[in-house]
């Protein structure tokens, strides 16, 4: 086994732990069991453990698809307001 594939397995193993240790987070913190300085950690935790997940994909290509679905989402909320607007005006 090459470096690349047992960081990939590692990644995985890892990628399935830190995701599962916020979703718990975040569903205790709903609960009021939890502070938001735990959820916090384990955000951190989570994106640390992507970032070096996309260093193995290629960090820029990441990159730019992070861009695209940032771009889409912008997009997204554009619309969602200019609907708005249209309903407001229509109601007024």
């Amino acid at each position: 086994m090459n470096l690349e594939e047992a960081i990939l397995r590692a990644g995985g193993t890892r990628a399935k732990e830190e995701c599962g240790e916020l979703i718990v987070a975040l569903c205790h913190y709903r609960l009021g069991r939890l502070h938001g300085d735990h959820v916090r950690e384990e955000i951190a935790d989570v994106l640390f453990m992507a970032l070096q997940q996309a260093e193995v994909f290629g960090s820029e290509a990441v990159a730019d698809v992070l861009a695209r679905k940032a771009d889409r989402a912008l997009w997204r909320v554009r619309e969602e307001r200019e609907k708005e607007r249209v309903k407001n005006e229509n109601l007024g």
